[in-house]
């Protein structure tokens, strides 16, 4: 069999190149719902909003109950609480690939070819999880985020009172308190909990933590010592959850790496050098930021209830056909989007020389609807 050039080999429809990333993501939401794990598609609910011009509206603050009147009395006049006007903001979002100008290599068989453009695919798809999970994690420059790029500038809306920085870290296992930790920051979200419509948020609360930070909680020489009477070298997974079960009833473990950058944006290694290649860039997990100003990595662990209600990513649907791209060629019908997740797929041919291009595209967000319902444990 001749061998085919790949130049020549056609393009995925923009149709074809959505179900491709929708196939991958389906793959990995049905990983993260194993109950242990977790990622920010599966915490933070993409939720399509009217139209982006229009303004949105939150009551807030505490909530009296009635009081009694005489029966021919007219009913007095209550107040609806603090009614603040809100712009829920979205960030575009985009990338394209060129399959062909990454490898000079002559495929054997249109079964061959087809694996490339789906390469191409699943990469497209890991580009749009990653930036998720960045901005909803940590936020960017343009998003604020859970808990700060840096991990120690939380989002703005999150009371002080459920930021908590101990005085000892938990990688020091001998002298560290989590369980302590833990329970206060508890009791401090339950105390917001008790006003307004909070309630409404049916989710039980939820801890999140990096595997290390949970690493650290089951040698915690504290934790052991609750199993009061039993000798126990380090706790499992069990052991830990029945400590905390009454405060924290759901735990999940995020185990999502992204690259190390300074705060231009610029990859790093292990050693604090700027390098080209992400592939020498050393790996973060999302809730271990690094911070370029101090030089080392940033532990955090959040506690909040998830749910559409609670905290969100947005996107608006009649903004995702205005986004085009300089480079494509002026025609319609090369759009492909996906109402559920949020993002858009666009595929095109460029002339000369002979291309295919892949673009995935989103405009989306992150918006702390009920910020009372979350806290972080910082620098741990």
């Amino acid at each position: 069999m001749g061998q085919i050039d790949i130049a020549k080999a056609g393009l995925l429809s923009p149709k074809t190149l959505r179900e491709e990333i929708v196939r991958d993501i389906d793959q990995m939401e049905a990983i993260n719902g194993d109950g242990r794990t977790a990622s920010a598609s599966s915490e933070f609910p993409v939720v399509n909003l009217d139209a982006p011009e229009e303004t949105y509206f939150t009551i807030g603050g505490a909530v009296a109950p009635m009081r009694p009147i005489d029966r021919d009395s007219e009913s007095p006049i209550g107040t609806l609480g603090d009614i603040d006007e809100e712009k829920i903001d979205t960030t575009y979002y985009s990338e394209k690939l060129m399959p062909e100008k990454e490898t000079d290599a002559k495929l054997n068989s249109e079964r061959e070819v087809l694996s490339l453009f789906r390469w191409a695919a699943m990469d497209l798809r890991t580009k749009i999880l990653l930036a998720r999970e960045k901005y909803c994690w940590q936020g960017d420059s343009e998003v604020e985020g859970l808990i700060g790029e840096d991990g120690s500038t939380a989002h703005s809306d999150i009371p002080q009172s459920n930021i908590i920085t101990p005085s000892t870290a938990w990688s020091d296992t001998t002298n560290a308190e989590p369980y302590a930790d833990i329970t206060d920051l508890i009791l401090e979200l339950r105390e917001a909990n008790q006003t307004f419509f909070d309630a409404n948020v049916d989710t039980s609360s939820r801890g999140y933590f990096s595997p290390r930070l949970w690493h650290d909680i089951k040698n915690n020489g504290d934790m052991r010592d609750r199993f009061s009477g039993v000798e126990i070298q380090r706790l499992n997974t069990e052991q830990v959850e029945r400590l905390i079960d009454d405060e924290l009833p759901e735990i999940r473990i995020v185990e999502v790496d992204i690259p190390r950058t300074d705060g231009d944006g610029n990859y790093l290694d292990e050693d604090g050098n700027i390098v080209t290649d992400v592939d020498d860039a050393a790996m973060d997990n999302v809730l271990e930021p690094y911070d370029p100003n101090a030089g080392e990595q940033v532990r955090c662990a959040v506690i909040g209830k998830p749910g559409a209600s609670s905290a969100f990513q947005p996107w608006f649907e009649d903004n995702v056909g205005a986004f085009d791209d300089v480079d494509a060629p002026d025609h319609v019908g090369d759009f492909a989007i996906d109402g559920t997740r949020g993002f858009g797929t666009h595929t095109w041919m460029k002339a000369d020389p002979p291309t295919s291009v892949l673009r995935a595209f989103q405009d989306v967000g992150f918006h702390l609807h009920l910020p009372d319902h979350w806290g972080i444990i910082q620098d741990i």
